[in-house]
């Protein structure tokens, strides 16, 4: 969980700056638990607090074409402004919910919380596929040897299927 709270930097003047290095265990999409490394900035603006951070996670997975364990890391940037929604005076709302949809928010206990952006640039910025090494081979799709290891006997015919209704033609005529 990657949360910071800001209600003394919410106090200050418009211009005041926080900073923090990160070295934590953070969960992914998947489940499993990313090594996620970087340095978080954080600025007082006149809506609240600018967040410029940059990580590298070290996303665990599958490979997509052999279906090994692998790592790969993934160096992800968050250039966001997180929007107060009550004072830190008061305690009275600022702005409702509503108003800020589709924003990051501090929440009402003057909490920053990173994770839910770090989910979304890490699906935005990360890879389709995972794969172990950008060769990967994969598995043979006849007899599923994995061909990284050895070289499998089946015969591979590829034939690109908008080419068949010309194939046919040639068949059908004796040249």
């Amino acid at each position: 969980m990657m949360q910071y709270n800001v209600a003394k930097l919410l106090k200050e003047s418009v211009g005041s700056t926080r900073s923090y290095d990160l070295d934590d265990d953070v969960p992914g999409e998947d489940g499993f638990l990313q090594k996620c490394e970087g340095k978080v900035f954080l600025m007082r603006t006149d809506a609240g607090v600018w967040v410029h951070a940059r990580f590298t996670l070290s996303k665990f997975g599958i490979c997509s074409r052999c279906l090994k364990k692998c790592v790969n890391p993934v160096t992800i940037t968050v250039d966001d402004e997180y929007i107060a929604t009550v004072d830190v005076g008061t305690g009275k709302p600022i702005i409702a919910e509503s108003d800020v949809e589709g924003s990051f928010t501090i929440d009402h206990r003057h909490v920053l919380n990173l994770d839910q952006a770090l989910s979304e640039y890490t699906l935005l910025q990360g890879p389709m596929k995972l794969l172990c090494d950008s060769d990967c081979l994969g598995l043979c799709s006849g007899c599923g040897i994995d061909r990284n290891k050895q070289q499998c006997g089946c015969l591979r015919k590829e034939v690109n299927l908008k080419w068949t209704p010309l194939l046919r033609l040639l068949n059908n005529t004796n040249v």
